[in-house]
């Protein structure tokens, strides 16, 4: 008899059970259903995306853009650095030695130019003495009171001055000329004695000096890397799933991924008009190469900023 009971309430048990299993079903299957017709992706207020700390002007590395011996830098890491600000001195003796050189001929050139002019002068006065001569020889003529032979002879003696006075003249062209190849040749020598430096072109931080006393440059060595003046923005790169939603003027807040903490706050500067492959971080084993991404920049508000380089996760409110 007590066999019999225990078998009718296991069988009540299991009918229970069964009955409150389908009653828990057929909801979920309404669930199911209504998500099947529902194809909107549900409104957000922010968008995230990964970030890198860069300088709004980017990281540059300046190269030599000329050749030598280091003798001195004059910087070092973390350096601030101005416009025109010289970075290091080269060995630049041989090209002092070229513009000596050029300017030692000089003191020839001048002579010879005065020789030359001394010439041209010297011809210059004979002619002109002798053509008030030949002209005082033709007054007398008509006044019967000199010879023919006067005349002529007084002629050929203007002609042949006046020969000799222009050839002197190209004589002294020619020195002349001289004198514009030796001080375009200055000019030169000056010019690559003034490149024989290493200035910034801009105004901001050295973050790296790449040489040393002692090492020689060629045209593209890289001297430094700095960061120009300017400000500090987070380069982001948002999914192409959500990258319609970014405008400029947007808000923005960066988090650290260590700690995620907020480290900033800015505001959206720029978003590219179009999707590209990935390239922060790239080397990721996770990353999805089919995805795109919209590059896009937020100017950081004054403060303690990140450091150049790190990685950053960024907010973005886009309503």
């Amino acid at each position: 008899m007590t066999h019999i009971y225990l078998k009718l309430n296991l069988f009540f048990l299991i009918s229970l059970l069964l009955n409150v299993a389908c009653n828990d079903a057929a909801p979920a299957s309404d669930t199911v259903k209504t998500a099947e017709v529902s194809n909107e992706l549900p409104v957000k207020d922010e968008v995230y995306g990964i970030a890198r700390i860069e300088p709004e002007n980017d990281i540059v590395t300046l190269n030599a853009g000329t050749t030598g011996e280091i003798l001195e830098v004059y910087i070092k890491d973390n350096d601030e650095v101005s416009a025109g600000q010289k970075l290091v001195r080269l060995d630049r003796s041989l090209e002092e030695a070229q513009l000596q050189r050029a300017k030692s001929k000089l003191p020839a050139q001048e002579a010879a130019e005065g020789v030359a002019k001394e010439n041209r002068q010297e011809v210059t006065l004979e002619l002109e003495k002798a053509q008030k001569d030949l002209t005082l020889a033709r007054e007398l003529l008509e006044g019967q009171a000199g010879t023919r032979q006067q005349v002529d002879d007084l002629e050929a003696k203007v002609d042949q001055l006046t020969q000799q006075r222009a050839s002197r003249q190209a004589s002294l062209e020619e020195v002349l000329a001289q004198r514009e190849a030796i001080e375009a040749e200055i000019e030169y020598y000056r010019t690559v004695l003034a490149d024989k430096s290493v200035v910034a072109p801009l105004s901001g931080k050295v973050l790296q000096v790449l040489v040393h006393p002692g090492e020689y440059l060629n045209n593209s060595t890289g001297v430094v890397e700095y960061a120009p003046e300017g400000a500090v923005i987070a380069n982001a790169e948002i999914d192409e799933l959500f990258a319609d939603k970014v405008k400029p003027g947007q808000k923005a807040v960066i988090y650290s991924q260590m700690t995620g903490e907020e480290i900033a706050r800015g505001t959206v500067i720029y978003a590219a008009d179009y999707l590209k492959q990935k390239s922060l971080f790239k080397n990721q084993s996770t990353e999805l190469e089919d995805r795109r991404i919209r590059e896009v920049k937020v100017k950081l508000e004054e403060g303690d900023f990140p450091l150049y380089g790190s990685r950053v996760d960024c907010r973005i409110f886009i309503k």
